[in-house]
């Protein structure tokens, strides 16, 4: 302890970022660590599925065309607008070195806690709390249940560290931090604040496309906040330039997209989302503020809050993910009283400011809950946006994590400052409570859905590695294989009984030595074609599909609810298979 005190301020800085690091990755190998040896197998189906598929599919800046997918015609993936830059850039880096189409995008699932933890940290001292209780709280904000539970579908959003970035550009510029960064007299030094946010701003434009516009969103808010605040002109342009560059980085990073959609007006509408979906993927607020009910040592509280919200329609704004926890719970209700302080001192003429730096207040931190709560649920400012401007951005929920930060940020200019906050024998106590909490309550109770999706991963894994080696010693050639039952691509949603959106995928990620149809683009020729077989193949088609170079039929019985009769349909005109996996729910037929 008294080594830390001796230590400059930009050591001890550097100390505690290692150290947030090192404790957010150890508490995450609690349920890692016995999925290590599985880091190669895919952690889950659905979405998952889709999103190694983009990992696979992505060439460093765009996603390359492949016939490998949506043969014959092709997938291309840039018709679907998207901002998940860093990601796939990152998680194919990593399959690309290691030859493997599973590991990259697992890695990245694990690096991102201790790299959230680490923004947190940074967003938590520039409200100018420091030291143990600054660390603890950022390690709790990294295990929030959106990080978890949205990893295994949606990943580019349980990723967070897009959105982390940009509270901290509204952060600095709300503050007018980055406006006093401007005028630094020291070049070098304004080279690197520059530089600094340069990083933060492609971080926020191209790490998901709803972090990318919430982003704005507060950049905006904290440009009019400075105005409120007196600011002249030419400061408050200043202010505006973070939002400009991040403006410019999304539309670069859509560049791809523009192009590729304006030379194929097919899909003009792809991507388009009815404006009563953010009345039905709308945030619920009173979910938000609560711990989630998941620990099993809570099951009274589990039963309460369950019971509570029973009547809830099964949308993804009221699923565990989107609960907070008892952290941030507590944070909230400390920031409330924090506010109230705050206000009380600046009313009777007391000194309401930590030090002399350019610090965010509550009323700021407030200003932004305000702003976002207004376009969070059901039928609030969001329906006039999606109305009026911008109907793509539909789940409004996703909010969450960004308001979540923004309890912990409250708490923590809250309490910054005081006396008890700098007494490590009152500081290092609550840090470490706060910290097995977390473990307990936010780390913990995930190990068992970790090790079953790792489990079933392996499983499905082992039967496709096995149905590749059986399909390329029946079929050596490289050819398409039509896959049964047709499904459209992207959101094509559960063939009934039990088929998973974008499962087909995952023979084809296996197995490279043969083109396979599924993943062609809807409302593209690559699509569209297969929906004559949507019934399955009468005899007239059989040639039709040769002359495409098709050699195969992959009949998965999971998307049909008489897997008899497509059965007897494909052994009519093909005879018997000649692979068969999966427990008989994987049909190969060779087209004769």
């Amino acid at each position: 302890m008294n080594a830390l005190k001796n230590m400059t301020s930009r050591t001890r800085t550097t100390v505690e970022v290692i150290a947030t690091a090192l404790i957010s990755f150890v508490m995450s190998m609690f349920v890692f660590w016995p999925n290590l040896k599985d880091i190669n197998v895919p952690w889950g189906g659905g979405d998952m599925t889709a999103t190694y598929v983009n990992a696979e599919a992505w060439n460093w800046w765009s996603y390359g065309v492949t016939t490998h997918f949506g043969f014959p015609y092709g997938m291309n993936l840039n018709y679907f607008p998207g901002l998940d830059i860093t990601q796939n850039t990152f998680s194919h880096l990593i399959s690309v070195l290691t030859g493997q189409p599973f590991i990259g995008i697992n890695v990245l699932l694990i690096v991102s806690f201790p790299l959230v933890a680490v923004m947190a940290y940074a967003a938590i001292r520039l409200m100018g709390l420091k030291s143990f209780l600054a660390i603890a709280l950022a390690v709790s904000f990294t295990f929030i249940p959106w990080h978890w539970g949205r990893a295994l579908g949606h990943l580019y959003l349980a990723t967070l560290y897009g959105a982390v970035a940009g509270v901290i550009l509204a952060l600095l510029v709300g503050s007018g931090r980055w406006q006093q960064w401007l005028k630094t007299e020291d070049k070098k030094q304004r080279r690197k604040y520059i530089a600094l946010i340069v990083v933060l701003v492609l971080t926020a434009a191209w790490s998901a496309v709803y972090y990318a516009f919430f982003t704005a969103l507060m950049l905006l808010a904290a440009v009019l906040w400075r105005v409120s605040q007196g600011d002249r002109f030419r400061r408050v342009v200043g202010g505006a330039l973070p939002l400009a560059g991040l403006a410019v980085a999304m539309v670069i990073g859509l560049l791809p997209s523009v192009l590729n959609r304006a030379s194929n007006p097919d899909v003009v509408n792809l991507g388009q989302r009815d404006p009563m979906d953010s009345v039905k993927y709308g945030g619920d607020l009173a979910i938000s503020v609560l711990p989630a009910p998941y620990n099993p040592a809570l099951s009274g509280y589990n039963s309460w809050i369950g019971g509570m919200f029973a009547q809830a329609p099964a949308e993804e704004q009221n699923l565990i993910t989107n609960y907070g926890t008892w952290i941030t719970s507590l944070c909230l209700i400390v920031f409330l009283v924090g506010l109230v302080n705050y206000a009380r001192k600046r009313n009777l003429g007391l000194p309401a400011t930590l030090d002399s730096t350019p610090r965010p207040p509550l009323t700021f931190i407030a200003y932004l809950l305000v702003l976002m709560v207004l376009v969070f649920g059901p039928w609030s400012l969001n329906f006039l946006i999606v109305n009026w401007f911008l109907t793509q951005i539909r789940d409004w929920n996703r909010l969450l994590p960004l308001m979540l930060l923004l309890f912990i940020l409250g708490a923590a200019g809250a309490i910054a400052g005081k006396k008890w906050t700098k007494k490590e024998a009152v500081a290092v106590p609550i840090a470490a409570l706060i910290l097995l909490v977390t473990l307990w309550d936010n780390v913990l109770p995930w190990k068992p859905l970790y090790n079953d999706v790792a489990k079933g991963g392996r499983a499905i894994l082992d039967h496709s590695l096995h149905y590749e080696a059986a399909v390329n010693a029946a079929i050596p050639e490289n050819c398409g294989v039509l896959q049964l039952p047709i499904m459209i691509y992207p959101e094509n949603g559960i063939a009934p009984p039990n088929l998973n959106d974008y499962d087909h995928f995952m023979v084809a990620l296996v197995n490279q030595d043969k083109s396979w149809a599924y993943g062609g683009m809807r409302d593209t020729i690559a699509s569209t074609w297969q929906l004559d077989y949507t019934n399955g193949i009468n005899g007239f088609q059989v040639q039709d599909l040769k002359d495409k170079g098709f050699c195969a039929v992959h009949l998965d019985t999971r998307g049909f609810e008489d897997p008899q009769a497509i059965e007897g349909q494909l052994s009519n005109l093909f005879g018997n298979p000649v692979v068969t996996d999966l427990d008989g729910r994987w049909k190969l037929y060779k087209i004769r």
